[in-house]
């Protein structure tokens, strides 16, 4: 199964406030906030030397190729972890919420949040902000270079991430964590 096609479903899941973890929920919890940093800053890292090496538009195709790779690398039966990105204004389609926290990304919070199962699983929500970096690519449309722009077009037709500024939250990772 694809790290975008979550295998649970919302009944069974019910939201526990950080701080109410218990202890085996906040090394759950702990696993997955170090896994998506990991994840996260290693996407970061490529996409930068990217840009800087060959541009924005570059970019843009290594992101779209390399991202989905890195989260799938990151998802494992034997860690127990399965991981993908969401957000409210999504770039690409495949990136939709997983059930059990669609509701949670419509509002757009921009908070961790953890989900829990009678099963002992942990789902796991934690924001992305949005840094200045990704702005070439996520800022303003009307500031967007041209080129940029076509690029966008043609490998997201359906594109909702942009009009960001630095800071904003710009999605979340999810982390679907076994027991």
């Amino acid at each position: 199964m694809a790290c975008s096609e979550p295998t649970s479903e919302t009944s069974t899941w019910t939201e526990v406030a950080i701080a109410d973890l218990d202890a085996d929920q906040q090394a759950m919890f702990a696993r997955a906030k170090e896994t998506a940093g990991l994840v996260g800053k290693t996407l970061v890292g490529e996409l930068t030397t990217k840009m800087g090496e060959e541009g924005p538009v570059a970019a843009i195709e290594h992101c779209r190729l390399r991202a989905p790779q890195a989260l799938s690398e990151a998802t494992s039966d034997v860690t127990g972890l399965r991981i993908g990105r969401t957000s409210h204004k999504l770039r690409n389609p495949d990136n939709a919420a997983p059930s059990w926290a669609s509701a949670t990304v419509a509002a757009a919070d921009g908070k961790p949040h953890a989900f829990a199962a009678p099963e002992g699983e942990l789902h796991v929500l934690l924001p992305i902000p949005i840094q200045p970096a990704c702005l070439v690519c996520h800022g303003a449309p009307e500031v967007l270079p041209e080129e940029l722009k076509v690029e966008l077009l043609a490998n997201y037709p359906h594109d909702e991430a942009t009009g960001f500024q630095a800071g904003d939250l710009r999605g979340w990772f999810w982390v679907e964590v076994a027991p």
